[in-house]
């Protein structure tokens, strides 16, 4: 495997991650334009915290 191969591999995995993003903001975006008070959850922390929220009641 010569060394423009590798480069070659980088680059269009870059590009790859890079055009996935741009579909996941478009679609977010376009959610957002039909309904203009929602907000992604965050999600980043909500599942590494215990939830501290009641049980809920029968």
């Amino acid at each position: 495997m010569g060394a423009l191969s590798v480069v070659w591999s980088i680059l269009s995995t870059l590009l790859l991650i890079y055009f996935f993003i741009m579909w996941a903001r478009f679609v977010l975006d376009l959610i957002r334009t039909f309904n203009r008070g929602w907000r992604p959850a965050d999600s980043g922390s909500s599942w590494s915290k215990p939830s501290t929220r009641s049980p809920i009641r029968p």
